[in-house]
């Protein structure tokens, strides 16, 4: 389900899509792609925050895996490319005796 703004039968500007998946995107539209900055939570529970261009991960952006790892820096083609911090979850294990 798409609800934002539209031009000539194209996503365009602002707006928001659900996925039948679960996932959700919300931000940028140009020419029915995501493009620009936005918000896509996965159905798996990572969140990337940043900008887009083309349906992908382009330029300055914010990952935040499911598994608590975050990564904070540059993406090109939908990839991590270019300077960036990825800060790993450290799992704390309490021994009871």
């Amino acid at each position: 389900m798409y609800e934002g703004e539209w031009k000539i039968n194209k996503k365009e500007g602002q707006g928001k899509l659900k996925f039948a998946s679960g996932e959700e995107y919300e931000g940028a539209w140009k020419d029915d792609n995501r493009d620009g900055r936005g918000t896509n939570k996965f159905a798996n529970g990572t969140v990337y925050e940043g900008e887009w261009k083309l349906n992908k991960k382009e330029g300055l952006g914010t990952m935040k895996y499911k598994d608590g790892n975050v990564y904070i820096g540059y993406f090109k083609d939908d990839k991590r490319e270019g300077q960036g911090t990825l800060w790993f979850a450290i799992e704390h294990t309490t021994h009871i005796s």
